[in-house]
């Protein structure tokens, strides 16, 4: 799932209302995949680097390998603003 918006709509907090639901509904925790591709300890991110996201994701929960997780990956907006001055 993704959400593009300009900031400070709520987007975060869109998908923590998400992840909670499906929390409630019976998903255990370490079977989301939350990305914040704003994180300095994942930049820089590339298209290639969505390869090793499942790869780093199993490699943490292995147990989950036979499960299919819910991925949910987030992009804030200032991420799209190329060109403007941050």
């Amino acid at each position: 799932m993704s959400i593009i918006g300009t900031r400070r709509w709520g987007k975060t907090y869109y998908f923590y209302d998400v992840m909670k639901k499906l929390i409630q509904q019976g998903k255990e925790k370490n079977e989301l995949l939350y990305v914040n591709f704003e994180d300095e300890r994942i930049l820089p991110f590339d298209v290639k680097d969505f390869d090793s996201l499942p790869e780093a994701y199993f490699e943490l929960f292995p147990e989950n390998k036979k499960k299919r997780p819910s991925i949910s990956f987030w992009m804030k907006s200032r991420m799209l603003e190329i060109g403007r001055s941050q």
